[in-house]
């Protein structure tokens, strides 16, 4: 999963959930792939980025 991508997920439709952000992530294989660099990409999400569960998720799936 990209961690970006799981950034921006939420349970928070799910029916008795009242804080359904960030997403627990239990990682058991982690892959790295490389991937060309679009800048305009990168500069629209920015802003859009919660930094503390992107924080969080990167500590979730770190073997360190």
């Amino acid at each position: 999963m990209k961690l970006i991508t799981h950034n921006m997920l939420t349970s928070n439709i799910l029916k008795g959930v009242t804080k359904g952000f960030p997403l627990k992530i239990k990682a058991v294989n982690v892959e790295n792939v490389s991937v060309d660099y679009n800048r305009d990409f990168i500069v629209r999400l920015l802003p859009r980025i919660e930094y503390d569960a992107l924080r969080s998720a990167v500590t979730d799936v770190s073997f360190n």
